[in-house]
């Protein structure tokens, strides 16, 4: 196990003087933030329309031509599988996300 770093003992003792780690203020945030669909729509444009989405682990895919469909992310996405040799290089193989066809 890893030793804690300098700044989580600083943190630690802070806390254990009774101080708080943001100066205790409280901060709201709307719950429109979190359920408005104008926000969702925009959050799918601007973020997941433009970034590989891990859909799904590797061991969900456990032998070869397997493939898994998920639309949970607004796009029909199908998370295909294929096992690599020993001997295929992992600096030349796609990446996990780059066989993931959009359809």
């Amino acid at each position: 196990m890893n030793a804690p770093t300098q700044g989580q003992l600083a943190l630690a003792a802070m806390l254990a003087r009774g101080g708080s780690p943001d100066g205790g203020a409280i901060s709201h945030v709307d719950a429109r933030v979190y359920t408005s669909p104008d926000r969702f729509v925009a959050e799918q444009a601007q973020i997941f329309a433009h970034v590989p989405i891990a859909i799904a682990p590797s061991a969900l895919l456990p032998a070869n031509n397997m493939a898994v469909p998920h639309d949970g992310f607004g796009k029909p996405l199908l998370r295909t599988g294929r096992r690599m040799s020993s001997s295929t290089s992992a600096a030349t193989a796609a990446p996990a996300w780059s066989r993931d066809a959009r359809w």
